[in-house]
């Protein structure tokens, strides 16, 4: 588990892909630190990149991150662990899907999540000035994520790469 980080400098964007501990509920087994794992990679990497360079306003961060959302839950469920998502946002990252097509809670029609089975623990997640350059960000979920994914959902986004 880890996280690759790139630049490009001529789209003047921050790229961390990682893929977070994938163990729900222990770190080592029978530990129920799995959680706490994923807590303790998530800040090592927010420590390394937008933390450690906070004039830097672009950044993407997506992957596995083997965490859910409370933001893709309505009503709330009170019996997941958001801590990785929250400490994601409070870093200052967003959900592109969420900046485009709006929340569960919202109860609209565009929330693409309502046509897919399962929870979603990719994501792609931005900073503020990045969803805007968004085309669009949607769930894959088809006959090939069927087969050869053990995610019922994998996230595509394409984001325009304008100055």
């Amino acid at each position: 588990h880890g996280a690759i980080f790139a630049k490009l400098r001529d789209a003047d964007l921050n790229i961390v892909v990682t893929h977070l501990w994938p163990q729900s509920y222990w770190h080592e087994k029978g530990d129920g630190l799995g959680n706490a794992y994923r807590l303790q990679e998530i800040n090592i990497v927010l420590d390394s990149t937008i933390r450690k360079y906070p004039s830097e306003t672009n950044w993407t961060f997506m992957g596995d991150f083997n965490s859910v959302s409370r933001k893709d839950y309505y009503p709330p469920d009170n019996t997941q662990n958001y801590d990785v998502t929250d400490e994601i946002e409070k870093a200052g990252y967003e959900d592109v899907i969420h900046y485009l097509h709006g929340y569960k809670s919202n109860q609209t029609a565009e929330y693409p999540w309502d046509y897919y089975p399962g929870h979603r623990i990719d994501f792609l997640f931005a900073t503020p000035s990045v969803p805007s350059r968004a085309v669009k960000s949607y769930p894959i979920h088809d006959a090939f994520t069927s087969k050869y994914s053990d995610h019922m959902h994998a996230v595509c986004a394409e984001i325009l790469l304008k100055k």
